[in-house]
């Protein structure tokens, strides 16, 4: 049998059977305690490797193709690429680095360390400058101190001295400093020179000017102090200026903390949530193991976790998504749930890592302990309203399960113009939808997926509210909303965002935008009620309605004042009212057809008005089922009609803060 058939059979057996004698470590005693683990550990995590939770991770993780990471490294590799080629090789060595560790198959010891090679080749880690002159640490830096730590920490009794010496040579210079400069831009904003892209760098233009503030409240913020305290401690018997570039590190993360609120939420959701906790749950398990700082009380992790939880929103197209306010929409790796459980025993996080996973990573093996007891979540986490003022309602988290998520609250990195923006989920299908991570060149038409008109929300004058316009990137707007009502009641669950400033901002003469949500809790549907006004000049009022259309199986129809969005297991059919005559049509985002078909419903005023109430009535049906009749009055008579039977309700207060009663 060959070494896999060997390793498979041997259920990670994994003691250093297939490396020949000559590439053994010399008989000496163990080295100090690595970064995150100790030598004498790696019998529990080749266990842990070997696990059915992890199978398809770790035969992925073998089945990549050495040969093609061998061609990229040896061929294709351009010293001058840190944008695209540093990354791909810095995931080469951390991938085969600890490939090699669980498999002990000398061809991953070899690729990695010419990796190692490659990377020490590179000129600068990074393509970010101050005053045109200093390379600065934003992502490539870090990521390749990181990588490079990693490999010291993990390879280091098969690399020989003057590799060593060189590798904590460039983590220091070419990794560390950048870092250290980058934070220190960010903290003293007013000692930056000016940030710019590298000369060679080929990006699209951007105001630099304000980035050191920018940055200092974003995850572009996390990464280079995860990527200073990782590579100082690599180097801190080497390099002096470590204890001055831990003291950066912590500032970092003791200030970053404060991006989190209370509950554990975080603003720039899912995917870069995730991004940003991974890289401060790194500098915390570094910090706490070698220094014995013990900063994991900074932020609420463990309410992080359950936020992360609570975005769950798999369908068939994408069973791993979660809800993606802005430009996110990736859940969490196991790697950040299995630390917070191991670290504070918590079963909820257990639960998450074993149940809802977006990826495993190393960490994920290294943090991960099977001893705890997971909790599954029950009905009490299945309405969420969180400190950010985002609302997320669910029946569970399974591919059918019926969620309804709503976007109030304020500015934030990676946002977009959603104010009050809904998405809803029901019978493993999006079918009102925020369209997933647009472009991030204002220069690109994709830019206006990011503006108010491609979201579930209203429109004056067919105006949203205010965005910027990205010449600074994807950074904060002005606009703020706030939930200033909520609750249950028999049947039904409630909540009514005020977004008037965000619309104010674009027009002064706004008096009041408030949506009131109303969800059923015992059938798949919704009221959707806008409640809109100007001061002094008549303007047209609408709320746009979009589906899911990223594989082109989506569609839209129309039929007097209603409507339904379809999508190929289930639909949602609406009837609309207002207290002013309503058009309900069919349109298009007017982009190019190559960046993508995007169909949504308009429900507007068919003449100006100085005022103007939607209600909007829906229900999702899976595809087969006789489509819902649905009845909606201007007076707030409702009666939905649908296969299980015939919900009643009737608005009460139309034209103030409406409010919803069952009859």
């Amino acid at each position: 049998m060959n070494r896999r058939e060997f390793f498979h059979r041997t259920a990670g057996a994994l003691a250093l059977v297939s490396i020949p004698p000559a590439e053994r470590p010399n008989p000496r005693p163990l080295p100090a305690p690595g970064l995150f683990f100790d030598p004498q550990d790696l019998p529990r995590l080749r266990r842990s490797w070997s696990l059915p939770l992890f199978k398809d991770y770790a035969e992925s993780m073998l089945a990549a193709s050495l040969g093609a990471d061998e061609k990229f490294l040896r061929g294709e590799l351009d010293l001058n690429n840190q944008i695209r080629h540093l990354p791909r090789a810095g995931a080469i060595l951390e991938r085969q680095s600890f490939a090699f560790l669980m498999s002990g198959e000398k061809e991953r010891l070899d690729l990695a360390r010419l990796a190692v090679e490659k990377i020490l080749s590179f000129p600068v880690w990074d393509y970010f400058m101050e005053a045109g002159k200093d390379i600065i640490g934003l992502q490539r830096a870090p990521e390749t101190a990181i990588a490079m730590s990693l490999a010291y920490d993990w390879l280091n009794p098969w690399l020989d001295e003057n590799t060593k010496k060189r590798m904590l040579a460039q983590i220091a210079e070419k990794g560390c400093l950048p870092c250290y400069r980058s934070l220190h831009g960010m903290r003293y904003p007013g000692e930056v020179v000016g940030w710019s892209y590298a000369p060679w760098a080929k990006q699209e233009v951007r105001d630099f000017s304000r980035w050191p503030v920018i940055l200092d409240k974003t995850n572009l913020k996390a990464i280079p102090i995860c990527g200073l305290a990782v590579g100082s401690i690599t180097v801190r018997e080497s390099d002096p200026r470590s204890a001055e570039w831990l003291e950066m590190a912590r500032h970092g993360y003791e200030t970053i903390a404060g991006l989190y609120e209370r509950d554990g939420s975080y603003p720039e959701g899912g995917s870069y949530g995730d991004y940003t906790t991974f890289h401060l749950l790194l500098t915390q398990a570094v910090l706490e193991r070698k220094l014995g700082v013990d900063l994991f009380d900074r932020v609420n992790y463990n309410g992080y976790v359950e936020f992360m939880l609570s975005l769950q929103l798999p369908h068939t197209a994408e069973p791993k998504a979660c809800v993606n306010f802005g430009d996110s929409g990736g859940g969490l790796q196991s790697a950040v749930s299995f630390y917070v459980a191991r670290k504070t025993g918590d079963g909820l996080a257990q639960h998450m890592g074993l149940e809802h996973a977006r990826v495993h990573n190393p960490f994920s093996i290294i943090w991960y302990r099977p001893d705890l007891t997971a909790e599954r979540p029950g009905p009490e986490h299945h309405l969420k309203r969180w400190d950010l003022d985002w609302t997320i309602y669910r029946t569970g988290y399974g591919l059918d399960d019926f969620v309804v998520a709503m976007r109030s609250g304020g500015p934030a990195n990676h946002e977009h113009g959603d104010r009050n923006s809904i998405l809803l989920k029901a019978f493993g299908e999006v079918l009102l939808a925020d369209h997933k991570h647009p472009t991030y060149d204002h220069n690109n038409p994709g830019w206006a997926l990011r503006s108010s008109p491609a979201h579930n929300t209203v429109l004056i004058d067919n105006q949203g509210h205010q965005y910027h316009d990205g010449k600074e990137g994807t950074n904060a707007s002005q606009a703020e909303a706030r939930i200033i009502r909520s609750g249950r009641r028999d049947g039904f669950i409630f909540w009514t965002s005020d977004a008037t400033q965000a619309y104010r901002l674009v027009l002064p003469d706004v008096a009041r935008v408030l949506r009131s949500v109303f969800v059923f809790t015992d059938a798949p549907a919704i009221v959707v009620i806008d409640t809109m006004a100007k001061k002094s000049a008549p303007s047209l009022f609408s709320a746009h309605w979009h589906v899911e259309n990223g594989d082109r199986l989506g569609s839209v129809e129309v039929s007097g004042d209603g409507f339904a969005v379809k999508r190929p297991e289930a639909g949602f059919y609406a009837r609309c009212a207002g207290l002013e005559r309503l058009a309900v049509s069919a349109e298009k985002i007017p982009l190019p057809d190559e960046a993508g078909r995007f169909p949504y419903v308009r429900v507007g005023s068919a003449a100006p008005a100085m005022a103007q109430t939607i209600m909007t009535v829906g229900l999702a049906c899976r595809s087969g089922q006789e489509p819902p009749v649905i009845t909606v009055t201007p007076q707030g008579t409702i009666q939905i009609q649908h296969s299980s039977g015939i919900l009643r309700a009737r608005v009460n207060d139309i034209d103030g803060v409406p409010f919803l009663e069952r009859t």
